[in-house]
């Protein structure tokens, strides 16, 4: 598992805590964790021609996951996108 948020959440809650009193100095700013090939079927839903190749499948990856701060989640913007959803927002600013 790795953790996730979408660069515009990131933008939004970042604005909000610039007219916002915090009770802390460090935030975990952490919208979901995701397994990697979560991430994988997502990308290949939306680049189906995508080759990838996948190296040292052998070796157990660490996992990472990252509980998010209640504070900064009161925060987001009222969305609820999935994975799927936000990748494809995002490759509409891709040319390719």
């Amino acid at each position: 598992h790795r953790p996730f948020i979408h660069v515009e959440k990131v933008v939004w809650v970042l604005n909000q805590l610039l007219h916002k009193k915090t009770t802390a100095t460090c935030y975990n700013l952490v919208d979901v964790n995701l397994a990697v090939g979560e991430v994988v079927e997502s990308v290949r839903a939306i680049y189906p021609e995508l080759e990838m190749l996948f190296v040292n499948q052998q070796m157990k990856m660490r996992e990472l996951k990252v509980e998010g701060s209640e504070e900064l989640k009161a925060l987001f913007p009222n969305t609820n996108h999935k994975l799927i959803e936000e990748l494809k927002h995002f490759k509409k600013g891709f040319t390719f």
